[in-house]
C-alpha cells in the first residue's frame, strides 16, 4: 500500500475481508508505521462482560484471553474508556491507577515485563487454560 496511513487505514476497514482478518490488518499497517511492543484489537460484549479478540500482535494466548476477560471489561469501565472522549493520562483518570488490576498486573512500565508474564501467563477468571 501506497500513501497517507489513514487512507490506508480506511481502505483496510472498508474492505470485504472478514472482521478479524482486518482487524490483524489494521495491526499490522499500524505497526508498520509507529512501532509498538504489542496491540490487541476486541469488540465488546453487549452485555459488558468482556471482549471478543479480534486480532493481537505480539501477544501470546494467555495475555489475550486476560485482555479479553471480566476483568478488562471492569477495569475499561472503570476509567471511562469505553465512552467516547478524549485520550487520557494515568494521572487523569477519574479513579485510581492502584483500583485498575490490569493496569497494575499486566501493563508495568516499560522495562518490567517479570510482573506482566508472571500474571498474564495464568487463564483469566472464568476461562480455562488451553
Amino acid at each position: 500500500m501506497a500513501g497517507s496511513g489513514s487512507a490506508e487505514l480506511a481502505e483496510i476497514a472498508a474492505s470485504p475481508r472478514p472482521v478479524h482478518e482486518r482487524a490483524q490488518a489494521m495491526l499490522d499497517e499500524l505497526q508498520r508505521r509507529i512501532p509498538f511492543d504489542g496491540a490487541w484489537m476486541a469488540l465488546a460484549e453487549p452485555d459488558g462482560a468482556g471482549y471478543t479478540s479480534l486480532a493481537s500482535t505480539d501477544l501470546d494466548g494467555s495475555s489475550v484471553r486476560y485482555l479479553s476477560g471480566p476483568q478488562m471489561a471492569h477495569d475499561i469501565a472503570l476509567t471511562g474508556a469505553d465512552r467516547h472522549r478524549s485520550p487520557t493520562s494515568l494521572s487523569d483518570l477519574p479513579s485510581s491507577s492502584r483500583d485498575l488490576r490490569t493496569w497494575a498486573e499486566c501493563l508495568p512500565p516499560r522495562g518490567s515485563t517479570r510482573r506482566c508474564r508472571r500474571r498474564c501467563s495464568r487463564p483469566a477468571v472464568g476461562t480455562s487454560a488451553s
